[in-house]
């Protein structure tokens, strides 16, 4: 079989590329979602070297590899900088239908992206990597990869689980002074409200092995961690002491309501170890209960030793990953 690599085509290739996100993820994107964070996105890309002679700015390059003999897309790259990425660092994707694995189309994707990548200047290659697909770690350690941090799913049973402590360690926190809360309830303060929560996740994500990079501006950032058609203000969990907001939890509906996702946990470092975590998640998992819900998900990085053993407590299983790669070019 031979193979060309051709620039991705808008709208044409949405189809396909759709189709690569969902046999990964079911029920992921379709080529309207793809159009729609296109529309996001400049089109021209603006990469420059800052003053430490490190790549900034932003820009992108999409390929697919195409069968000559049935003109079929078989195999999709993506490489990438946003405003907020690591100085010197580009985010990439690749990926080749199963049924072509093993006969060189990824590793001509592979090139095309380092290639592009050195054209630019950059100094890494940061990608990720399903840890259930068969040989992808032999895959790319070929092409000089190394793993920087291994994120897995966890799956707590809600039909079981049981926490009879919850009521005791929430009075036991209050009469610390702590308080709990959800998004919801601030509605009149909304605005102030989400500005402290993401100077929280700021300040959290910097002691958390599976974050790299840091958060983009607010506006850019409340898009993506509270999307509208998956986050609910009933299910943003907050702890305060006093004005100041020190614990928050963010609980997401999926397209099965009986599965909710915790998609961020986070405790001000000068808070830890009073149980405050284990309570946001008491409440969470007791909020989605009482919707019906069977399972909560969530993802930890391997690494993240605290947020481990709250999880593993709490009765959460262990599932499927990625890992996170990076070349040094």
């Amino acid at each position: 079989m031979t193979v060309y690599l051709r620039p991705f085509q808008i709208p044409e290739d949405y189809v396909a590329l759709s189709t690569f996100y969902n046999q990964l993820q079911p029920g992921s994107l379709t080529p309207d979602d793809l159009a729609a964070e296109d529309k996001q996105i400049p089109a021209q890309s603006r990469l420059f070297l800052d003053v430490n002679q490190q790549l900034g700015g932003f820009g992108r390059e999409r390929i697919v590899a195409e069968s000559t003999e049935t003109k079929a897309v078989i195999g999709y790259a993506q490489i990438w900088r946003a405003p907020w990425t690591p100085p010197g660092c580009l985010s990439s994707l690749f990926y080749v239908e199963p049924e072509h694995r093993g006969q060189g189309v990824g590793t001509a994707l592979l090139s095309h992206l380092i290639q592009w990548a050195k054209q630019q200047q950059a100094d890494i290659v940061m990608s990720e990597l399903k840890d259930w697909i068969p040989h992808s770690l032999a895959f790319v350690a070929k092409h000089d990869f190394t793993v920087d941090a291994h994120v897995f799913e966890l799956h707590v049973d809600l039909d079981t689980f049981d926490a009879p402590e919850m009521e005791v360690m929430l009075s036991s926190l209050e009469q610390s002074g702590i308080t709990f809360c959800t998004l919801a309830d601030l509605s009149p303060i909304q605005e102030q409200s989400m500005e402290k929560i993401y100077h929280l996740y700021a300040e959290t994500l910097k002691d958390n092995p599976g974050h790299v990079g840091e958060l983009p501006e607010l506006d850019e950032w409340r898009r993506e961690a509270f999307p509208q058609d998956s986050c609910d203000p009933e299910l943003v969990f907050i702890a305060a002491d006093g004005e100041r907001f020190v614990g928050v939890t963010t609980v997401f509906h999926t397209d099965q309501p009986s599965i909710k996702y915790t998609d961020y946990t986070g405790v001000a470092q000068d808070y830890r170890g009073r149980g405050i975590a284990r309570a946001l998640k008491l409440l969470s998992i007791h909020a989605v209960k009482k919707l019906g819900a069977s399972t909560l998900s969530t993802e930890t990085e391997a690494k993240n030793s605290p947020m481990q053993a709250v999880n593993r407590k709490l009765g959460y299983v262990p599932g499927k990953g990625h890992y996170r790669i990076i070349k040094c070019l």
